[in-house]
Formats: C-alpha cells, sequence, structure tokens
C-alpha cells in the first residue's frame, strides 16, 4: 500500500466524475514541495497530457497561481492567450486552454498541494471559491 493509496482511491472516483459532467480532458493532484510540483494521481481521457509522477518546478507551474491567489483558486479560460501564460514554457509543452485548480490543505491546514482542471478547448467551468468547497476537498483527499 502506497503512502498516499486512499488519496489514490478518492480521486479516481472523483476524477471519472469531473471528467463526466465538466466534460473536460484532465483532472489531476499534485503535491506541493518546496521547488516541485509532483503529479499524485491524474486521469486523461482522450489525450494523455498529464501523467503521474510528473515533475514540474513549482515556478514554472500553473499550481503556482493557485497557491499565490488569496481565494485558493485560479482559473484560465485559454493559457495559450492569456498574458500572463502564453509565453511559459509549460503552456508550450502541455497545449492546453482551459485550467481550474484548487488548492487542497491537509486537515491542519497545511498546503498539500492542488486538484486541478485541464482541457485541450476553452470550457466554461464553475469557480469554486467558497472556503467550504476548499474544506470538502481537504476532507475527501486527505
Amino acid at each position: 500500500m502506497t503512502k498516499h493509496q486512499s488519496l489514490l482511491d478518492t480521486s479516481n472516483k472523483l476524477f471519472a466524475i469531473l471528467t463526466k459532467e465538466l466534460n473536460v480532458n484532465t483532472v489531476y493532484i499534485a503535491r506541493r514541495d518546496e521547488k516541485v510540483m509532483t503529479v499524485i494521481n491524474a486521469r486523461n481521457e482522450d489525450r494523455t497530457i498529464v501523467t503521474p509522477s510528473m515533475q514540474v518546478s513549482y515556478d514554472d507551474s500553473n499550481c503556482r497561481y493557485v497557491h499565490e491567489s488569496s481565494s485558493g483558486t485560479q482559473s484560465f479560460k485559454n493559457l495559450m492567450a492569456d498574458p500572463e501564460t502564453k509565453n511559459r514554457s509549460i503552456t508550450e509543452q502541455l497545449q492546453v486552454k482551459t485550467f481550474l485548480g484548487v488548492t487542497i490543505q491537509r486537515m491542519n491546514g497545511v498546503p498539500f498541494g492542488t486538484l486541478c482542471i485541464m482541457d485541450l478547448k476553452r470550457r466554461r467551468l464553475p469557480m469554486i471559491r467558497s472556503p467550504s468547497s476548499n474544506r470538502l476537498l481537504t476532507y475527501c483527499l486527505t
């Protein structure tokens, strides 16, 4: 049993629901370490964009925008056209447009990482800005 087995089991169920209900290609959870974001689990529907164990430096990651947001969430309608993200290497590498990320915290309030949703096309996604949504994710995923 892996260190994050309960996280993997729960996230697999959550990912199946999110990809279907939001009609998106990719949902993943990334753990934040001091200098790197490591994908713990991912689900890709039509095209593989993110894989488990994939690592991106924290400064280059889209997750950085999530963690730096006062609301603990961040979305981009088109990463490839947004002035803040269009010239970044990760944008070029992944070739996705839609991005939505939500901070995941451990039960003690310490940040764990992010739950992220991505798609190759522009998608209209609901914003998750309420603290109760983040608490629910914390409870479900840790």
